[in-house]
């Protein structure tokens, strides 16, 4: 799943210089009110470029902002594959598609 080349995209997000930024409440508002309208104990806004994907904001995972993965072990490649943006997965243990990545317990 190779969709993080979109060439658009990253130009976008290199020209808001968001990376390796600080936290920023409304950042951290957005990941919260994303755990609550998806009725999640962890939400993120993470944002990926070509080689990895970084965590601006992440509610339930204590010490999670300004986290970095690189892109072949991520999560969100599957968000920029998605029509919409959003991808919520209920329980990722119980889901064949991520129950065998590092990063799910």
């Amino acid at each position: 799943m190779t969709v993080l080349g979109d060439d658009e995209r990253l130009a976008v997000l290199h020209a808001l210089a968001i990376l390796d930024t600080p936290a920023e409440p409304a950042y951290d508002d957005i990941a919260r009110l994303a755990a609550v309208s998806c009725g999640s104990r962890i939400a993120a806004v993470n944002f990926v470029d070509r080689h990895r994907h970084w965590t601006k904001a992440i509610c339930g995972v204590p010490g999670g902002q300004g986290a970095s993965v690189t892109a072949g072990r991520s999560l969100c490649a599957a968000t920029i594959a998605t029509d919409g943006g959003l991808l919520s997965v209920p329980d990722m243990r119980a889901d064949a598609r991520w129950r065998a990545h590092p990063d799910v317990t």
